[in-house]
C-alpha cells in the first residue's frame, strides 16, 4: 500500500505513547523554546494551563508511531508534502 491508497477518514490505532516531562523540555529546548514547553510554573499562567508538548513535538511522535505501525507491504516513495497541519484541542490533525 501506498500513502494514495488510504481513504480520507480511515483510521489506524497504534496504541500509546507515554510522553515524560523531561522528553517535553529536552525537545522544547532544542526545537520550540517557549515557556508553555519549558516550564510547568510559568506554563501555569498560560493558556494550557501547565506544561504541554511542542506541536513539532507532537508531529515527531505521531510519525514514529505510523512508521513503527506500517504493514511491511507499505511503500514510500517520500513524502507527498502536508498541506495542513493544525493542534486544535491538543489533538494532532493533518492533512495531505
Amino acid at each position: 500500500m501506498y500513502f494514495e491508497d488510504y481513504q480520507p477518514g480511515q483510521t489506524s490505532r497504534f496504541g500509546a505513547y507515554l510522553v515524560t516531562e523531561s522528553e517535553i523540555i529536552e525537545f522544547a529546548s532544542k526545537y520550540d523554546p517557549q515557556y508553555f514547553h519549558l516550564d510547568d510554573e510559568a506554563a501555569k499562567n498560560s493558556l494550557f494551563g501547565g506544561l504541554c508538548a511542542s506541536g513539532w513535538h507532537t508531529s515527531a511522535m505521531f510519525m514514529r508511531m505510523l512508521i513503527d505501525n506500517l504493514p511491511e507491504e507499505h511503500g514510500s516513495l517520500g513524502s507527498p508534502g502536508i498541506n495542513n497541519l493544525k493542534c486544535l484541542n491538543t489533538k494532532l490533525k493533518m492533512t495531505a
